[in-house]
């Protein structure tokens, strides 16, 4: 199966833990959520802070980022908003 969407390079993808979602994170600044078996994108996120270049599915479902910013993002599944877990450290 094909994913298409990003700009960029993709860094990196993680699989939910039931199989059903493909999470994807870019050099293009967007982490992205895919239906495995439609391929369709179920959400995207865009911090707006460069790169991104970590992804993970926590245990309840939401999506955590990190990337350029040094800052680990939680994100609901469904899309919205993401919250700053950790904020980046400084250079």
């Amino acid at each position: 199966r094909r994913f298409e969407g990003h700009s960029g390079t993709v860094y990196e993808i993680a699989l939910s833990p039931d199989g059903k979602r493909l999470a994807s994170v870019s050099l293009d600044g967007t982490a992205r959520i895919w239906n495995m078996d439609t391929g369709d994108q179920i959400a995207e996120f865009d911090p707006g802070t460069g790169p991104i270049y970590a992804v993970a599915f926590a245990a309840d479902g939401t999506l955590l980022t990190g990337g350029y910013d040094r800052t680990i993002r939680d994100w609901p599944a469904a899309g919205g908003e993401g919250v700053v877990l950790f904020a980046g450290a400084p250079e």
